[in-house]
């Protein structure tokens, strides 16, 4: 049996598989190993990146600010909300470290004028709890949906 050649991908390549498959796990994380998978995949894009010690400092700036510690982003949750359950939440910290490194692709980019009335909003909007349908008829679809 003649085996077929190797067609050996290219570096830019690997980074957008890499890529693709990053940004899978962050928008439904349970379906691929939650917050473990996401770490060893954003690890692979700092070393793809040549980003190693750039993301182990940022590692270490949600250890320092106490949004993760030995139990991960999911137990620093867990540390405060006692009855937590939620994927998407730790993928939301993972997100904006990803989006930070240019490894995030976004659904929707707010505009100028979109992002103007979120931040006039959230002033007038933080002194009573909102919920999502009320958040979505406000500003529309977010830039991504976590978990």
């Amino acid at each position: 049996m003649e085996s077929l050649p190797l067609a050996r991908p290219g570096s830019e390549e690997v980074r957008d598989f890499e890529r693709a498959r990053l940004n899978a796990v962050l928008r439904r994380p349970g379906m691929y190993g939650g917050e473990v998978a996401i770490r060893l995949l954003m690890e692979g894009m700092a070393f793809i990146d040549g980003r190693q010690a750039l993301w182990q400092e940022q590692l270490g700036e949600l250890g320092r600010a106490g949004a993760s510690g030995t139990t991960g982003v999911d137990g620093a949750f867990k540390g405060i909300f006692t009855s937590y359950e939620d994927d998407g939440a730790a993928a939301s910290v993972y997100a904006d470290l990803a989006h930070r490194n240019q490894w995030l692709d976004l659904d929707r980019t707010l505009t100028g004028d979109e992002y103007q009335r979120l931040l006039d909003a959230t002033q007038s909007w933080e002194s009573e709890d909102q919920d999502l349908p009320s958040v979505l008829i406000a500003f529309g679809p977010p830039s991504v949906w976590f978990g």
